[in-house]
């Protein structure tokens, strides 16, 4: 399950998924920048971009080192369906453990 985070609590070198012009990259925040003149030519309201780098674009298919993505594009984050579940599933594995004595036993 994906949920839209704000562009000032993203953190670096934490995979998001980002929605821009019709495509859905994947991919690991590790800064802000600054957009360069040329850049500035095509959305010059918007002069601050996410630096991100191990891209994925799911749309495609097609993997990129770094890119540069303007800063107003919503920015979702990975959160789990099952916090409770799997906090719950140690505490039962931690238990069992040290009834039975095996360190290695994985419910």
């Amino acid at each position: 399950m994906f949920q839209q985070v704000e562009v000032k609590d993203l953190q670096m070198n934490q995979t998001y998924k980002i929605h821009a012009n019709n495509y859905v990259f994947k991919g690991r925040f590790k800064g802000f920048r600054y957009l360069d003149e040329i850049k500035m030519v095509f959305e010059p309201s918007n002069h601050l971009s996410l630096e991100i780098d191990n891209v994925h674009n799911m749309s495609t298919d097609i993997h990129f080192l770094r890119t540069n993505i303007t800063y107003t594009r919503p920015v979702y984050q990975f959160v789990s369906k099952h916090p409770k579940w799997n906090m719950e599933r140690r505490a039962v594995n931690k238990i069992v453990r040290r009834l039975i004595g095996d360190e290695c036993f994985h419910w």
